[in-house]
C-alpha cells in the first residue's frame, strides 16, 4: 500500500509540475508576444514623434524665413519714409527761401506744386486706410504657430506681405512727387 499512494503521488506531483510548466510556458510565450506588441507600440510612436518633430521644425523654419521677409519689407519702407521725410523738409527750405527772397513762382510753376500737394494728400490718405490692418492680422493669427495650422499662416503672411508691398508702392510714389517738386522749385 505504501508504494501504491508513492506511486500516485509521484504521479499526481508530475502531473501537477508538468501542467504547471506547460502553462509557465504559455503565459511566457503570452508575455513574449505581449513585450513584442508593446515594443512595436513604441517604435511607432517614436517614429511618430520623429515625424511630427520634424513637421515642427520644418514650420518653424518657413516662419522664421516668413518673418524675415517681412522684416525686410518693413525696414525698407522705413527708410523710404525716411527719404521723404528728408525730401520733405528740403522742399520747406527751398520754399523758405523763395519767400525771404522775395521772388514768386510763375502760375504753372505754382498750379504743378498745388496738384502734387493733392496729389500726396490722396496717397497719404490711402496709406491712413492701411494703417493699423498688420496689427490686426497678427493680433487675429497669434495662436496658428501653436496649432500649427499651415494654410492660415500662409494666409496671413501672404496679406502681411500684400499690405506691405501695397505701402512701400505708394511710399515710393510719394518719393517720386517730392522729387518732382524738387526739381520743380530749383
Amino acid at each position: 500500500m505504501k508504494k501504491l499512494i508513492t506511486l500516485v503521488f509521484t504521479v499526481a506531483l508530475t502531473l501537477t509540475f508538468g501542467t504547471s510548466a506547460f502553462a509557465a510556458e504559455e503565459e511566457t510565450s503570452s508575455a513574449t508576444s505581449e513585450i513584442a506588441n508593446v515594443l512595436e507600440e513604441l517604435e511607432d510612436n517614436t517614429t511618430d514623434k520623429v515625424q511630427k518633430k520634424a513637421e515642427i521644425e520644418a514650420f518653424r523654419a518657413v516662419l522664421k524665413e516668413q518673418r524675415v521677409i517681412i522684416q525686410a519689407n518693413r525696414d525698407a519702407n522705413k527708410a523710404i519714409r525716411l527719404e521723404n521725410k528728408t525730401l520733405r523738409q528740403t522742399i520747406k527750405v527751398r520754399l523758405q527761401a523763395i519767400k525771404d527772397s522775395g521772388t514768386t513762382l510763375n502760375k504753372e510753376a505754382s498750379d504743378q506744386l498745388t496738384a502734387y500737394r493733392t496729389e500726396l494728400k490722396a496717397i497719404r490718405d490711402a496709406l491712413k486706410l492701411t494703417k493699423g490692418e498688420i496689427k490686426e492680422i497678427r493680433a487675429a493669427n497669434k495662436g496658428i504657430a501653436k496649432e500649427l495650422d499651415y494654410a492660415s499662416m500662409d494666409a496671413a503672411f501672404a496679406e502681411i506681405t500684400s499690405i506691405q508691398s501695397a505701402r512701400n508702392t505708394e511710399l515710393k510714389r510719394i518719393n517720386e512727387i517730392l522729387m518732382e517738386m524738387l526739381e520743380l522749385l530749383e
